[in-house]
């Protein structure tokens, strides 16, 4: 039933319960013959008539209500589902990421732990030829460590310039 029946019957309600619709027990003075008066009975087994229609409406209106509710508790349901879905997807992500943050963190103290022992074996290494030409060690000169790593350069490039020869 529809909206606009449930209107239109508790119209018809109203219309048969206002006190000028309904005639007195003789009728009222410029009546007609045509409309002689009801009997009680015809007019409380046609309300009652109306109001079963009525409450028959209403309870189709709130099944309906009821369904509509269930359908959205549904749909909020789903959604809910869907952002936990996207969620831990998200966490999974950021998990990943975060273990290749730390795979590049390892990498890079293993890359600068690698140069520090190169540093320390070019130090030693320059020492020892400074002790050999008898000079002072470079790291007791004054600006000891810029000069260290101009030497230190020096060094790797006289290495490769006679590894070059060496392999030629």
């Amino acid at each position: 039933m529809t909206a606009r029946s449930v209107l239109h019957e508790i119209d018809q309600l109203r219309s048969m319960l206002r006190p000028d619709a309904m005639p007195g027990p003789y009728g009222s003075p410029t009546s007609s013959i045509s409309h002689a008066p009801r009997p009680y009975t015809a007019y409380s087994s046609t309300a009652e008539t109306s109001v079963d229609r009525l409450g028959r409406a209403i309870e189709a209106a709130e099944e309906e209500v009821e369904a509509a509710l269930r359908r959205t508790t549904d749909v909020h349901k789903q959604q809910l589902r869907q952002r936990e879905l996207e969620v831990a997807e998200l966490q999974r992500v950021v998990a990943a990421k975060e273990r290749a943050a730390d795979e590049l963190r390892s990498q890079l103290a293993a890359v600068k732990r690698g140069y520090e022992q190169r540093l320390a074996q070019l130090e030693s290494s320059l020492s020892s030829r400074d002790a050999e030409v008898g000079m002072k060690p470079v790291s007791c000169m004054p600006g000891a460590s810029a000069g260290l790593q101009t030497a230190a350069e020096h060094i790797i490039q006289h290495d490769s310039h006679h590894q070059g020869k060496l392999t030629a």
